[in-house]
């Protein structure tokens, strides 16, 4: 057992959700740009959360920083927390 080493593996998110995908404002609003940034930090999030509270914190500011678009009402966050518990396993409403 010398010499053994831990390795830490990850696998890569992909998220491309579509604005609609995400419930945003597509009704009264262009939200494609605001839903690419969104599936963004979703990748770049859970390269860096260890864990799914973690990545939901991070989450809900980007969230919030997009709430023009309706990306804080409840449906995107629902939405959200279905993507987490994709990455990080459980239920949505862990």
């Amino acid at each position: 057992m010398d010499g053994l080493k831990v390795v830490s593996v990850s696998a890569a998110v992909d998220c491309s959700l579509t604005a609609e995908q995400w419930d945003l404002y597509t009704t009264t609003k262009n939200c494609g740009d605001a839903a690419f940034e969104i599936n963004r930090e979703v990748c770049k999030c859970a390269r860096e959360c260890p864990n799914k509270q973690s990545f939901l914190t991070a989450m809900f500011r980007v969230l919030a920083k997009y709430s023009d678009y309706g990306a804080y009402d409840s449906e995107p966050c629902w939405v959200l927390r279905c993507v987490a518990a994709e990455i990080y396993g459980g239920s949505p409403d862990d």
